[in-house]
């Protein structure tokens, strides 16, 4: 089985589906179900399936070995730059005083993101272990929506964004498993663009259909390598920053 499946980023990959047949299973769910999944390994099995939700499905998926799986979700940083959770974990009162300070500090970032992250860790390792090849697909970058939305100075927005990714990339890549960027024609270095962000206007971290092209494009080129196994999964996602390559998964992935 090839699958992609995770948190709510997926839906964009979906969109690009679309209707159409698909040599690739996409399951989107709930971030809340990623953060406290659990975990069955019954022979060569592995469950995965979580209920933390009432709005959305539970999740339950079963891999086995010699599966190909790309994980949306450890590097979802929005918890961080939401509104209310800025509220909740920084004296407000003196960001407004001192806008250009991070008052969320490096320590919190990385045990939020060690908390956060734990559960889906662990299923990278258990992928590994079970000899299911996995990479994980890095979400889009926030758009600047997030600045009117969150009211946090603009580089203390982007500081604490990439920091948080930088902080959960290290332990996806401790485990031996591959992230797979964000497409890089998608974003300007720091925010989102304009044309691959999701049409809600209080969405602030959701690509849209055509960013799930893009995005698809490079997990598909993960998924459909199969000369790379679980221990090699780091080496796997270059493929798909080539015109050529990019390319002609794009046409394979378009046709109708």
């Amino acid at each position: 089985m090839k699958l992609i499946f995770g948190d709510s980023h997926v839906s964009a990959l979906k969109a690009a589906v679309g209707p159409k047949a698909s040599p690739y299973t996409l399951i989107a769910n709930h971030g809340k179900n990623l953060i406290d999944m659990k975990l069955d390994v019954v022979g060569d099995t592995l469950r995965v399936f979580a209920d933390n939700t009432s709005v959305s499905v539970p999740l339950d998926v079963t891999l086995t070995k010699g599966d190909r799986i790309v994980l949306s979700g450890p590097l979802h940083s929005s918890l961080v730059s939401r509104h209310r959770f800025w509220k909740s974990t920084a004296p407000w009162t003196m960001h407004e005083h001192f806008p250009k300070r991070q008052l969320a500090s490096g320590n919190f970032i990385k045990t939020l993101a060690q908390d956060r992250t734990a559960s889906m860790i662990q299923l990278l390792k258990a992928a590994i272990s079970a000899n299911i090849s996995v990479a994980v697909l890095e979400p889009p970058r926030l758009s600047r929506r997030a600045l009117t939305e969150s009211g946090i100075d603009e580089r203390v927005l982007v500081h604490v964004d990439e920091t948080y990714r930088a902080e959960v990339r290290a332990l996806v890549e401790a485990t031996g498993t591959a992230v797979i960027d964000t497409p890089k024609d998608t974003h300007d270095g720091d925010f989102l663009l304009a044309p691959y962000q999701a049409l809600s206007d209080t969405d602030v971290h959701h690509g849209n259909k055509d960013y799930g092209i893009l995005a698809l494009a490079k997990a598909a080129a993960f998924l459909d390598d199969e000369t790379n196994g679980a221990s090699d999964a780091k080496t796997t996602t270059d493929t798909s920053q080539t015109d050529k390559g990019r390319k002609s998964i794009l046409q394979k992935l378009l046709k109708a």
